[in-house]
């Protein structure tokens, strides 16, 4: 009832109020498998936290999971683009705080159960997960989704095979980074930017650096990585090789950081 007393009707585009219409939000796409392999977790994910309130006894193995996106890429503040890196597996042991075990995932443990029926529905084969490395597929990925009484976190599922020749013919995603420099006032009161008033760090300092900038940070946002380091430390290389993971990759072969499955980014403590 409007302030006239003439009633509108919602255009049909209002979404129900019964939630049994209602969908989850997820990413459509062709992907290509670049990393499928077992691994074992970083030592810091051994450390208590909200879920359980003492340390693992050992490291419990993972599935390690990365796809490319092959219908989109990062567009970078230099005019060069890089690939989009889609993370998903899932830890393949968990700890049982009732039995204080580590035991191995089951069929009561959902969010693995769905993502591991989904993978053996569409590809059969799925151990040794090597076997999955060069698959081209279409793939959904729901950053979030209800799962029972639980919400769980990058749910990234096959949905059917494509041909080992499939090239996406079709407009390229473009998901632009913003340039880095942020604006500052000088002291005669003009904008100019924070990389014009402080020293500009080397590759090499910025790389000692980065274990403990980046450390609890996620892989999967390249955008918040570059803004969290900073400006004088955002240099053509260092922003690349976040964008790509290359720098990443760099970092966890030379022992100075980890990956969680879910991508978080773990220093390893100098020894």
């Amino acid at each position: 009832m409007t302030e006239t007393g003439v009633t509108v009707s919602p255009p049909s585009s209002v979404p129900s109020i019964d939630s049994r219409g209602w969908v989850e939000p997820k990413e459509t796409f062709p992907g290509l498998v670049l990393v499928s392999t077992k691994r074992e977790c970083d030592p810091k994910y051994m450390e208590p936290n909200q879920f359980r309130t003492l340390p693992l006894p050992r490291p419990v193995w993972q599935w390690d999971l990365r796809v490319e996106r092959l219908d989109a890429k990062y567009q970078l503040p230099d005019g060069s683009q890089a690939e989009v890196i889609i993370y998903g597996g899932f830890d393949l042991e968990r700890w049982n705080d009732r039995t204080k075990l580590i035991e191995p995932v089951n069929a009561r443990s959902n969010k693995e159960a769905l993502i591991s029926d989904a993978w053996v529905r569409v590809f059969g084969s799925v151990e040794p997960p090597e076997v999955l490395v060069g698959k081209i597929a279409m793939f959904e990925f729901y950053r979030s989704k209800r799962i029972g009484r639980n919400i769980a976190r990058r749910i990234l599922l096959p949905l059917s095979v494509l041909d080992p020749s499939y090239k996406f013919t079709g407009e390229v995603q473009m998901f632009v980074v913003p340039r880095t420099e942020e604006s500052v006032t000088t002291d005669n009161g003009a904008a100019g930017s924070s990389a014009a008033t402080t020293a500009v760090l080397d590759e090499e300092d910025v790389y000692a650096q980065l274990p403990v900038i980046l450390d609890g940070h996620n892989s999967n946002n390249p955008a918040v990585l570059i803004k969290a380091i900073p400006a004088n430390m955002r240099i053509s290389n260092v922003t690349h090789g976040l964008i790509t993971g290359k720098l990443l990759t760099r970092l966890a072969e030379d022992g100075k950081i980890t990956l969680d499955t879910d991508g978080t980014i773990r220093q390893v403590a100098a020894t």
